[in-house]
């Protein structure tokens, strides 16, 4: 089955790769163990791949030269770069009409850990666009510990962050 769906303005390819009739759900996906589910496909927005803007003082680290050690990074020149990370992971609502009609889903959300620990410049794209708001929000009310570069926070560009829907089978 092959068909288009808008949502928040932008058109999703819908396509459905059945492995067979016997479906664990209506929506079941093999990505949430369901071995004859549909594969769910991501559907990506035209603009998915630009960059956003990076921070000229962390572009300009040659990375090839440093060491990691225990989540740190040791520049040659002595300085510590600190990657971001979560301080708890986001947890999504599961939205009630994929919840009725047995619908699960894969998504990818692309955002930038702001310096304050808040995500910002946040894109979803999604199996299915039903995911995409709980998908944002769920990011959107996540907390991050920043990037540092010797102790002072820099905004951390390009996060993709896997996301999945799944239902118990």
């Amino acid at each position: 089955m092959t068909g288009w769906i808008v949502a928040a303005g932008i058109y999703f390819l819908y396509q459905s790769h059945l492995a067979d009739d016997r479906l664990t759900g209506p929506g079941s996906i093999v990505q949430c163990g369901h071995p004859n589910g549909d594969v769910a496909l991501i559907t990506y927005p035209d603009d998915w791949d630009q960059q956003f803007a990076a921070d000229p003082a962390i572009m300009e680290i040659d990375w090839s030269t440093g060491l990691e050690r225990d989540g740190e990074i040791h520049l040659p020149d002595g300085r510590i770069m600190i990657d971001a990370v979560p301080l708890a992971p986001p947890r999504p609502a599961y939205p009630a009409w994929a919840m009725a009609t047995a619908t699960e889903g894969i998504c990818e959300i692309k955002f930038t850990v702001l310096s304050s620990g808040t995500a910002g410049n946040i894109r979803a794209a999604c199996s299915n666009p039903i995911f995409i708001q709980p998908a944002r929000n769920a990011v959107a009310a996540s907390r991050f510990k920043p990037r540092t570069l010797d102790g002072t926070p820099y905004d951390r560009h390009n996060v993709v962050y896997p996301m999945q829907f799944c239902l118990s089978s």
